[in-house]
């Protein structure tokens, strides 16, 4: 994927630019880093202990300075909004925003292989004197592989394909250290409609939450695109 063609992508998909302008510099902020997820839930007898995996956040960013900058190539219908607004970051539908890595500790124990989708969100940022503070919450959709070993009646181990739609509630603390370099903590929790393991069933194992906290180093980097 050309990361130069995203912030195309971006503002032609929301229409934020209008299509007679000319080149317009957009910043892309690429996130890398690693993420810590718990269930909650019981998946089976043995617990499923907390597994580590990657968030990704590759995101066009438009702030107050772009605006300002670019305000006579901004729609009448759009300047009002954005002239309020601190920060607006778009995302890309196909990017996944997370993948899970739950490798098994032992022979037969549970795994989880899976990636989540976060094309929508909405955030209250807060600035604070060192940082930013952002509280918010996103709609989600994540497709996982689950490898359980069974329940009491049944102890061959069965996998379970999990495709569910969700909601996120999140925060997250972002630190900038220059125009280029970032670094933000967080923590999501994630609710979904509850799926039984292997179509048993059986309430008692299924998964309906996950829990996340994750880490990220941000390089943000310029780049000119015509519209």
């Amino acid at each position: 994927m050309n990361l130069k063609r995203l912030p195309f992508y971006f503002s032609f998909s929301f229409g934020i630019f209008s299509q007679s302008a000319k080149a317009v510099e957009i910043p892309v902020d690429v996130g890398l880093g690693p993420s810590l997820y718990s269930i909650p839930d019981t998946l089976q007898q043995s617990p499923l202990k907390p597994f580590w995996g990657l968030n990704l956040d590759i995101k066009a960013v438009i702030n107050r300075e772009m605006i300002a900058k670019y305000k006579d190539k901004i729609p009448q219908k759009f300047r009002k909004t954005l002239e309020k607004t601190d920060e607006v970051k778009v995302g890309y539908l196909f990017i996944p925003s997370n993948i899970m890595i739950g490798i098994p500790e032992n022979s037969g124990g549970p795994s989880i292989y899976g990636v989540s989708w976060k094309p929508v969100g909405v955030n209250l940022p807060v600035d604070l004197s060192v940082a930013k503070l952002s509280i918010g919450s996103k709609i989600l959709l994540t497709y996982a592989m689950i490898k359980t070993a069974g329940t009491e009646t049944n102890k061959v181990t069965s996998t379970t394909h999990f495709i569910r739609p969700g909601l996120d509630l999140n925060s997250e603390l972002e630190f900038m250290f220059s125009d280029s370099f970032l670094f933000s903590a967080g923590a999501a929790y994630s609710f979904y409609i509850p799926q039984e393991m292997n179509g048993s069933g059986n309430k008692k194992y299924s998964l309906w939450r996950i829990a996340e906290g994750r880490a990220t180093l941000h390089y943000r980097f310029p780049v000119d695109v015509k519209i």
